[in-house]
């Protein structure tokens, strides 16, 4: 089976999230990003302030610190067989012109798996240590050929800011028509 590093296409007509929830949320202890179950429970509805959308387009997935997928995209993730997701309700709001959306969830990816092949990949650690995998960046990165077909959704250890999905979740996520979504093979 093949997987995918997921990525969401940059138009320059897509609206962008200019405010976010701290990862932390008040100091609590466990963040969204590390690819483990959150510590506590945030209060719903988490809050995004999102840019003015007047002629411009909201896609189905913000991959932040927070991330932000619309419903039918965790109910799609759902159908494909993902059972790693911690999801809560979230508000979109457009402040400039009033307009508020609710068909977004934020997500916690739970779980992590090494996946990138190191060898045929180049990256670099502006982290404060080598064990840094939030500031790990890659100039070019290929994925292994022997990650577990059972693993559908995950962070990638080495840089757990990437999103990998299996073959089976692209499929799903295009059947839905998510046509905002990328898969990459390769990453440069």
């Amino acid at each position: 089976m093949k997987f995918y590093m997921l990525d969401v296409t940059i138009l320059s007509n897509n609206a962008v999230i200019l405010d976010e929830p701290d990862i932390y949320l008040e100091g609590h202890n466990g963040n969204w990003i590390g690819g483990t179950r959150l510590k506590f429970t945030p209060e719903e509805p988490l809050r995004y302030t999102i840019e003015p959308t007047k002629d411009l387009k909201l896609v189905c997935y913000y991959p932040g610190a927070v991330p932000l997928m619309t419903s039918e995209m965790v109910q799609a993730l759902y159908e494909a067989g993902v059972d790693n997701l911690e999801v809560f309700d979230a508000i979109v709001h457009d402040t400039e012109n009033d307009i508020t959306f609710d068909h977004y969830k934020s997500v916690n990816i739970v779980g992590t798996y090494a996946g990138v092949d190191t060898e045929a990949s180049e990256s670099v650690n502006l982290g404060i240590d080598d064990e840094d995998t939030v500031n790990t960046f890659y100039d070019y990165m290929v994925l292994r050929d022997d990650i577990p077909e059972d693993l559908h959704l995950f962070r990638l250890a080495e840089s757990v800011k990437i999103v990998v999905v299996s073959e089976k979740v692209r499929d799903i996520l295009i059947k839905h028509g998510l046509t905002d979504l990328e898969f990459l093979e390769e990453y440069e």
